[in-house]
């Protein structure tokens, strides 16, 4: 009789300590409020935006709250583009409203040699009041993408009206043949250190990519240029039309 009332009160014992277990468990979930919430961003992909306050323990969890998006993701609407029928200027408009592009080349890496790859890489023709049509690039040769084509320097950029606001305020789907966008085929060049062309590039990047100018400097990254030799562009329906080179750059923005 002795050895079962033992039994009994460390039963209960362990049930009460269960019941405060449970009852500290549901303080941590009280005390620990996760907020979610989305808003269209520049790029008018619905971006999700989660807040998590870290549960009130002795240690820290590490925060993951991103609500610092919110002053970069506010957008103005962008200037209209030309008409369809103005192929010179239209693309001149997509490549100098353009931020980023996809750089699209061959690989000559072990894992997929021979094949078509790409990779997205911030772009700029020039400042926001001076375009001249040629893409600039600012890479390192820590990226795979700049050691292939160190082998074969062929290669297209491929931008889009998407990037903006435009297509989403028209209703249009990315893919639309008025969501316009275009192809510059050609081949990439490294630019020489202190040259013009080098001043002008560094310019027309950094003042559109500023956080470019924190990029650490054992990187060693320079500037490189996309010498276009052909133009296909698609803006509206009926397939894609290819743009004379020299009234690309003839053109007026």
């Amino acid at each position: 009789m002795k050895v079962f009332k033992v039994c009994s009160a460390r039963k209960l014992e362990m049930v009460k300590l269960n019941c405060l277990i449970f009852q500290a468990v549901l303080l941590h979930v009280a005390t620990a409020t996760t907020i979610q919430y989305g808003k269209f961003d520049a790029d008018h992909n619905f971006r999700r935006v989660i807040k998590r306050i870290p549960y009130k323990q002795n240690f820290q969890i590490e925060s993951n709250n991103v609500e610092s998006l919110d002053s970069v993701v506010t957008a103005t609407p962008g200037p209209s583009p030309p008409p369809h029928t103005k192929y010179p200027e239209m693309a001149r408009f997509i490549v100098h409203n353009s931020d980023w592009a996809a750089l699209s080349y061959v690989s000559f890496q072990k894992e997929t040699q021979g094949y078509p790859v790409g990779a997205i890489f911030s772009i700029s023709d020039g400042p926001r009041e001076q375009s001249t049509g040629t893409p600039y690039l600012y890479v390192t040769d820590l990226e795979l993408s700049v050691q292939d084509l160190r082998n074969d320097s062929r290669c297209s950029l491929t931008m889009t009206l998407a990037e903006g606001q435009y297509c989403q305020q028209h209703g249009l789907d990315q893919q639309d043949p008025p969501c316009a966008q275009i192809v510059l085929t050609g081949r990439m060049q490294r630019l020489q250190n202190g040259t013009r062309e080098w001043d002008f590039a560094r310019q027309a990047l950094f003042s559109r990519h500023p956080r470019m100018k924190g990029w650490p400097s054992n990187h060693s990254f320079f500037f490189m240029k996309l010498k276009i030799d052909d133009i296909n562009m698609t803006d509206f329906y009926g397939g894609p039309v290819y743009v004379d080179v020299e009234q690309y750059f003839k053109a007026k923005m």
